[in-house]
């Protein structure tokens, strides 16, 4: 199989697993465009939807910073760390507000007295990850699609962005990037954008104790593109990987 993740009953059965794997396997050959790809149980009633969905039908896109986490792994505040002139958090907030979407902070209650003046969506179910972070901003707006950005990813750039909001497929419940830590297909959660058809996955997923942001795109069916620059897409978690960037 090439895909690494737990293929559990709730992503797909085992037909569509082999049906998925087996026109998969080439997907990234010279001939072939990865961006026509639809990952997931859905993905070909999306890919029927989206020639005929009417403009006036696709939802709004808001900008989400995903800057709640705790950070364990560096020992401090990643979306403190300042990579291009402030923290990054911020940065990031600033960088989708440049291209004309309202912008949000995704933060813990006890971090929103040191965010004033930022638009915030606090967590409403506390320690649930980026999972509850889509909960709380879906919550806060049922009727948006949201473009989310984990503060960790110091490399992400208006050009990354603008490639991500060209390829978005509102037809599909999300539009991701091929994670390139990862040697298949499997989207990257966490530079993605999230279609409000997916909230009641995203509940039902948390009611059940599953976390996984990777595995709702891949139950829900996700299109899944290839960045043109895929390290625009590195992660920094620990004080080894921030000073490796660094050099």
């Amino acid at each position: 199989e090439i895909y690494q993740c737990d293929w559990s009953s709730d992503v797909c059965s085992s037909d569509l697993r082999s049906y998925d794997l087996r026109h998969v396997q080439g997907v990234f050959s010279k001939n072939c465009n990865p961006r026509d790809l639809l990952i997931g149980k859905n993905r070909r009633q999306n890919r029927l939807q989206t020639n005929t969905m009417n403009k006036s039908a696709i939802p709004k896109l808001k900008g989400l910073i995903l800057a709640g986490g705790r950070s364990d792994r560096m020992g401090r505040d990643k979306g403190l760390i300042d990579w291009h002139g402030k923290p990054q958090r911020e940065y990031l907030a600033d960088l989708l507000e440049s291209l004309g979407l309202e912008t949000y902070i995704s933060c813990r209650p006890d971090q929103a007295k040191d965010l004033p003046g930022r638009k915030l969506i606090v967590d409403v179910i506390p320690d649930q990850g980026p999972l509850g972070a889509l909960h709380a901003a879906f919550s806060a707006d049922t009727e948006a699609a949201w473009l989310v950005v984990a503060c960790d990813m110091p490399l992400v750039d208006k050009e990354a962005v603008d490639f991500l909001l060209k390829n978005r497929n509102p037809a599909a419940v999300a539009t991701a990037f091929r994670a390139p830590a990862f040697d298949d297909v499997s989207p990257d959660p966490l530079f993605a954008i999230w279609e409000p058809g997916i909230f009641s996955l995203i509940k039902k997923r948390l009611d059940t104790g599953q976390r996984s942001t990777q595995k709702t795109l891949i139950a829900a069916g996700v299109q899944v593109i290839e960045a043109r620059q895929p390290e625009r897409l590195a992660n920094v978690n620990t004080p080894e990987e921030l000073h490796s960037l660094e050099r």
